[in-house]
């Protein structure tokens, strides 16, 4: 299997797994199907560009692929918070501001997934090519 071959097939899993978590974030069915297309054809128009504008393909798949387990890791870990912002929604009440200490965890959450999904995609990628 060609490097390339592997950066699609792993753009491709993290779209769908990008989907998948923004469809957790609707519960009407329309919305839930467009949560799981979105990130797809983001997938085909990402690499489509890529092509288009001569651009190293691979690159732009590994930074599609980090950026978008990034978005799941966060889905993931600010769960609770999340699900709380759409009880209020629910119950006709204002969103919470985010406070200090909600930027103060996020930002370094953010970078530390990014830093460890890196790390974690490059051992995948150099022990199956």
């Amino acid at each position: 299997m060609s490097d390339i071959t592997l950066l699609r097939i792993f753009a491709v899993v993290s779209g769908i797994a990008l989907g998948g978590a923004m469809a957790t974030m609707t519960a009407k069915k329309k919305r839930k199907l467009a949560a799981v297309v979105v990130p797809l054809v983001a997938t085909a128009v990402m690499v489509g560009q890529s092509i288009l504008r001569g651009y190293d393909e691979g690159t732009a798949l590994r930074l599609y692929t980090l950026a978008v387990l990034d978005l799941v890791l966060m889905r993931v870990v600010f769960s609770g918070w999340l699900r709380r912002q759409s009880e209020r929604q629910t119950a006709g009440l204002p969103p919470q501001e985010p406070k200090l200490l909600h930027f103060l965890v996020f930002f370094p959450v953010f970078v530390g997934g990014v830093v460890l999904i890196a790390f974690c995609l490059s051992q995948v990628e150099s022990l199956l090519t």
